[in-house]
């Protein structure tokens, strides 16, 4: 390892990427909306280049999530990964603000965990309803949970940053590893053995876990498998030899050596930036440490959001803070999912009814509209290939244009608030977009990725 970047910030794409890719997307949006309208035969031609370029670019993602999914490491319940004594000690740091509703489940799930020497750190972090009353009822009958109310805020820190950190050095100093996790988060008794196991034999310093998504409506169905695929096509940027500045790290669990993280500066490289599990994962990365990313379908759970309005609520101030209130991106963005999600199936549906009311078979039409469908199958099919990471109805992965058009709105709203220039709210806190009220250069700074990668840049 070695020493950390002297600050550390999320970098997006290049500006002249962004315009790029906007105005690539609003050409292909235009051809297809002017060749469903009219069917005229050059606009025709033209608009099936565009859907056999978003065919290509569409079986590219599935089959890079398919072959990630088959490489990355599964933890698993049914296996004997870490069924012994000797593995070091961990400590759990789980910071909890206003989780009444669900901190209970969650929390009892990390004191039931199976594993040799274990320290459970909760930190309610300024929680304004119950949640702090029901980890002290759990901490009492919990011997190696323990509950840090309130830790002071150090000037400029953000909520979340401020609390692990502060608990990082509450922590049992002689414990090798630790694990940081939400307080939503669900995990079977034998998941840390798995994961601490698997962390052991890898010689890493940072484990990040995809966990199971448990979707609790049809809003978190459409919308969130998407985002969850994201994570496995970009896991390779975790693997040994990755040379981007790029990293993946999920805060529902993430294991990084105490080693690691203190030597890096952990949250101090960060301390007032979102996205904070990505940027660890950066610091981590860039500071020599080793990567790795696992997934499971059974040993880790959570429920992201809590229905419709939740759901929007997140992912719009998750893009703001990301994307640094770029309007045009958020443009661009929405086109994206209009392009992938919701043009080829209904392009498709115009070009058979052009070619009935002709009454003849036309070629352009007739292989667009089929190109058209393939794409709408390829995306359902991707859906479905996700099912082991997130629990959805078998008539989802056929709905999913709706999920583009709510992926969509997200977008607008993201665009609506960026322009009205709007606090943010998260856990009954407001606060602004620091990224776009105080920027700064990062020390290096990521390259601009392909187009590819665009949309995968900040998974959730």
């Amino acid at each position: 390892m070695t020493g950390t970047p002297e600050r550390l910030r999320y970098e997006n794409l290049a500006k002249s990427a962004h315009i790029r890719f906007l105005l690539l997307r609003v050409i292909a949006a235009a051809v297809l909306v002017a060749a469903a309208v009219t069917a005229n035969a050059p606009l025709s031609w033209a608009a099936l280049l565009v859907l056999a370029y978003f065919w290509l670019f569409m079986l590219g993602r599935r089959l890079t999530f398919l072959r990630n999914l088959r490489d990355l490491h599964r933890l698993q319940a049914d296996s004997q990964d870490g069924e012994h004594d000797a593995l070091p000690g961990v400590t759990i740091i789980a910071p909890a603000r206003n989780e009444a509703a669900v901190v209970e489940k969650a929390v009892r799930t990390l004191a039931a965990l199976d594993y040799p020497k274990l320290e459970t750190l909760v930190v309610n972090d300024h929680s304004t309803d119950a949640t702090g009353a029901i980890l002290d009822r759990i901490a009492a009958a919990s011997p190696n949970v323990r509950v840090i109310h309130d830790p002071p805020v150090q000037e400029g820190w953000l909520g979340k940053a401020n609390a692990i950190w502060y608990a990082v050095h509450q922590a049992d100093p002689d414990n090798k590893w630790l694990l940081l996790a939400d307080a939503d988060v669900e995990c079977h008794p034998k998941a840390l053995r798995r994961a601490v196991a698997y962390a052991e034999a890898a010689k890493a310093d940072f484990v990040t876990c995809i966990p199971r998504l448990e979707n609790g409506s049809m809003a978190e169905e459409l919308v969130i498998p998407s985002k969850w695929r994201a994570l496995v096509r970009t896991a390779p940027l975790n693997r040994a030899g990755d040379t981007s500045h790029r990293a993946l790290g999920i805060g529902a669990f993430t294991l990084v050596t105490r080693k690691a993280y203190l030597e890096s500066g952990g949250h101090s490289a960060f301390y007032d930036e979102q996205p904070e599990d990505t940027l660890l994962a950066m610091l981590i990365k860039r500071c020599g440490g080793a990567m790795a990313v696992v997934w499971t379908s059974d040993m880790v759970r959570v429920r992201l959001y809590r229905g419709l309005k939740d759901l929007v609520a997140s992912y719009t101030r998750k893009n703001r803070v990301v994307l640094d209130d770029a309007a045009y991106v958020f443009v661009s963005q929405a086109l994206f999912h209009l392009l992938t999600t919701v043009f080829p199936l209904l392009f498709a549906v115009a070009m058979v009814a052009h070619q009935a009311a002709r009454g003849a078979f036309v070629f352009p039409l007739a292989v667009s509209a089929l190109i058209g469908l393939s794409i709408y199958y390829i995306e359902a099919k991707d859906y479905l290939s996700s099912r082991p990471l997130c629990r959805m109805r078998a008539i989802t992965p056929w709905l999913h244009p709706i999920g583009g058009l709510l992926l969509t709105w997200i977008e607008l709203m993201s665009i609506k608030q960026a322009v009205l220039k709007q606090s943010m709210h998260w856990r009954g806190r407001s606060f602004a977009n620091v990224r776009t009220e105080n920027p700064t250069t990062a020390a290096n700074a990521a390259p601009p990725a392909d187009e590819a990668d665009e949309e995968d840049h900040h998974p959730e």
